[in-house]
C-alpha cells in the first residue's frame, strides 16, 4: 500500500512539474519585445471578393536587429543585434473572418529556399501577392540586375530570389487546413548593413490579402533558412521573436 501511495505521489509530482513547465513555455511563447500590434480598420469593402470588415497590418523584415527602425524604435529590444528580425513586433491581432491586408517591407538579402514550395503564394486572395521594388540596384539569382517588381500580381518568385517568407497556420485544433504562405523577395542588403530605411536602403514592398479564420491563435514563421547549423535553421531560426510569432484572431 505504501508503495502504491509512493507511486501515486510520484505521478502527481511529475504531473505538477509538467504543468509548471507547460506554463513556463506558454509564458515564454506569448511574450513579445513590443506587445501586440492590432490591425487598423478600413471599414467594409470588397477587397477579399465579398463585403467584409477590412483591416490592415504593416511591418517589416530587417537585415539585423540593431539600431532603430523607420519610426525610431529599436528593432528587437534586448535581442541579438546581429540577427535578422521582423519588426516592430512579432505578435499581431485581427478580427475573425475579416479581410486582412498586410504590407511587408522587406529590406534583407537572401538566397535559395530549402523547399521551393515556399516560393509559391498560397492562401491569399487569388493566390497572389503584389511586389513594388524601391528602384535600388538588387541582383537576382539569374544574374539580372536590378531585380524589380512593378506591383503586378504574381503567384510565385524564383526559389533562389527569396529574402524571407511569411507562413501562417493555425495552432493544433484551430482552423484545420488554414494556410497562408507569402514569399518575400530579396532586397540586397547584407546582414550587418543598415537596419532598414525607406529613404536610402533597397527594399521590396509586398502586399497581399486573405480572409482570417475563426477565433484562435495562429502561428507564423519564416521558411527561408536565415540561421546556422543544419539546413540553416539553427540560431536565429530557433529563437522565438525574430523569425516567428503569432496572429491572434479575436
Amino acid at each position: 500500500m505504501r508503495r502504491l501511495l509512493g507511486a501515486g505521489g510520484a505521478v502527481l509530482l511529475g504531473a505538477a512539474v509538467i504543468a509548471l513547465v507547460g506554463v513556463g513555455f506558454s509564458a515564454q511563447a506569448y511574450s513579445s519585445p513590443r506587445g501586440v500590434q492590432k490591425a487598423t480598420s478600413l471599414g467594409t469593402d470588397m477587397t477579399c471578393g465579398k463585403a467584409l470588415p477590412h483591416v490592415t497590418l504593416s511591418f517589416a523584415t530587417y537585415a539585423d536587429a540593431s539600431g532603430t527602425n523607420d519610426v525610431g524604435q529599436q528593432v528587437h529590444p534586448g535581442g541579438n543585434p546581429s540577427w535578422p528580425s521582423y519588426g516592430p513586433t512579432n505578435i499581431f491581432q485581427a478580427p475573425a473572418h475579416a479581410c486582412v491586408t498586410m504590407h511587408i517591407t522587406q529590406y534583407d538579402s537572401g538566397g535559395s529556399l530549402n523547399n521551393p514550395v515556399f516560393a509559391k503564394v498560397q492562401g491569399t486572395i487569388g493566390d497572389t501577392e503584389s511586389v513594388v521594388s524601391s528602384g535600388n540596384s538588387v541582383s537576382g539569382c539569374d544574374g539580372t540586375s536590378p531585380l524589380t517588381y512593378d506591383g503586378t500580381p504574381i503567384s510565385a518568385i524564383q526559389p533562389c530570389d527569396a529574402g524571407h517568407t511569411f507562413s501562417l497556420r493555425g495552432l493544433p485544433g484551430i482552423a484545420p487546413g488554414f494556410f497562408v504562405n507569402v514569399p518575400l523577395p530579396l532586397a540586397g542588403n547584407a546582414a550587418g548593413d543598415n537596419v532598414g530605411d525607406l529613404n536610402s536602403d533597397a527594399h521590396q514592398t509586398v502586399t497581399f490579402s486573405f480572409i482570417a479564420g475563426p477565433k484562435g491563435t495562429y502561428a507564423w514563421n519564416c521558411e527561408y533558412p536565415c540561421g546556422l547549423s543544419v539546413a540553416g535553421f539553427g540560431a536565429v531560426m530557433g529563437a522565438y521573436g525574430y523569425m516567428s510569432g503569432y496572429l491572434h484572431v479575436v
